[in-house]
């Protein structure tokens, strides 16, 4: 698993030293981590580490809010985010969790305590699997890694195939393995002699509503929002921002230049060939000055590669736009970039009508609620039969309708019973969601 890094050394087996410097910069790679709490220290890739000390074995993604916690911590600027996390953890043990920001996922070695503690990010950018056999604990962000060396432990988990089979999400703590479990996000791991314990550090709360006069302050407060956590994000003040010709990605690139200071922005689009100078995208990019590079969005359109669809034996999920991430991944690692911003998911998270009307209703704003319909109805997109039931009505019955839903799921009708009954527990143990106003309540329950 770590040929890629041995590549890199001189010696035709990397030391342990460098094998963490290697994993521990956020690279790629994900290595295997197997410990046997009873006997020695874990290992890294079979490598065994050494001293009692706090040391960061694995880390992935990046640590956003660096500055204040290299000031806070006392480190020189250059520390690396793997640093960062053992000088949290020096200081301040598990609650270290809640005072990172961004995804930043890793795994630590406490030698003075003997404990090992998977720690992962809020979004579920960066995932960890773990897996026990016998007296031996497994750990890896590659279920992969952790099949390779427990060659039997490939029981399919029913509630995971019953999900995808019916479309559904797959639970954030499985995976498609009955015996390899997966950290959920907000959540941490620690494995000592005790056995294992899991815990939520974090978890997606409602905020207190702003209650604002208007709807001008509502998008002041929302853009001042914006600009901090591009601020927080626009590290080493350089990054790419994936372009569209839409409104989501163009105003997180106003927002970014509206940062100002000597930063780099580089744009990078996915352009269609027959668009040519039409697409708007272009105008965003050159309106704001920003440095342009566009990727052919045709050459990598869903289920284009050769060979049609490829699978892993980790999951039988395939992200339908993979292809052009992989190749907006692809020109911002060749840029020099480590960040890259994107409109993905604004029209889920700010999707307008499907949000507000029932919002509009309860706050006794009848007369916008009025003109907003009226121009839905002017986009030819149906009439107020086809309208208020799929936009009002089913949200506003939301919380009503959530407890309930898994015992009125469709399914397809060629699962079998077994699968059937599964598939209903699963959407029975979703989280219902709390008790606020249709639209932030349908937002909550995206993130």
């Amino acid at each position: 698993p770590f040929n890629r890094a041995a590549d890199l050394t001189s010696s035709k087996s990397p030391t342990l030293s460098e094998l963490q410097r290697f994993g521990r910069a956020g690279r790629r790679d994900r290595p295997l981590i197997d410990w046997e709490p009873g006997s020695g220290n874990p290992r890294v890739a079979g490598v065994p580490v050494e001293g009692r000390e706090v040391q960061c074995l694995t880390s992935r993604g990046f640590i956003s809010n660096r500055s204040d916690l290299v000031r806070g911590l006392g480190l020189e600027s250059g520390a690396a985010d793997f640093e960062l996390a053992e000088g949290l953890f020096e200081r301040w043990g598990l609650a270290a969790a809640e005072r990172i920001a961004g995804p930043f996922s890793c795994v630590l070695w406490d030698g003075a305590k003997r404990r090992l503690i998977t720690i992962a990010d809020r979004g579920g950018a960066e995932r960890f699997f773990y897996a026990q056999e016998g007296t031996s604990f497994l750990v890896s962000g590659a279920v992969e890694q952790i099949l390779g060396a427990l060659p039997k432990a490939r029981e399919l988990d029913g509630r995971a195939v019953a999900c995808h089979l019916a479309g559904s999400p797959v639970p954030l703590d499985a995976t498609f393995y009955r015996s390899i479990e997966a950290l959920a996000p907000g959540q941490l791991l620690v494995a000592g002699s005790n056995g294992l314990e899991v815990r939520d550090y974090w978890r997606l709360e409602a905020g207190e509503e702003l209650g604002l006069a208007t709807d001008e302050e509502y998008l002041e407060a929302l853009w001042a929002l914006l600009q901090d956590v591009c601020a927080e994000y626009f590290r080493d003040d350089e990054a790419g921002i994936a372009l569209s010709g839409g409104l989501d990605s163009p105003v997180v690139a106003t927002a970014l230049d509206s940062i100002g200071g000597q930063r780099r922005l580089l744009s990078l689009r996915l352009v269609a060939p027959e668009l040519g100078d039409s697409d708007p995208s272009g105008a965003v990019a050159a309106s704001l000055g920003l440095e342009d590079r566009t990727v052919d969005a045709g050459a990598f359109w869903p289920l284009s590669a050769e060979g049609g669809i490829r699978t892993g034996i980790a999951s039988p999920d395939v992200p339908i736009f993979s292809e052009l991430q992989d190749a907006l991944f692809k020109a911002l690692t060749e840029a020099g970039l480590q960040v890259l911003f994107t409109g993905w998911g604004g029209d889920e998270a700010f999707g307008g009508a499907a949000y507000c009307y029932p919002d509009l209703l309860l706050q006794g704003r009848w007369r916008e609620l009025s003109r907003q319909l009226r121009a839905h109805i002017a986009k030819g997109e149906g009439g107020l039969l086809r309208i208020l039931p799929t936009f009002l009505v089913r949200p506003l019955l939301g919380p009503l309708y959530d407890p309930i839903r898994h015992l009125y799921a469709r399914q397809p009708p060629w699962l079998t019973p077994r699968y059937r009954g599964i598939h209903r527990s699963v959407l029975g143990e979703l989280p219902k969601g709390p008790l606020i106003l249709p639209g932030r309540r349908r937002r909550w329950q995206f993130l």
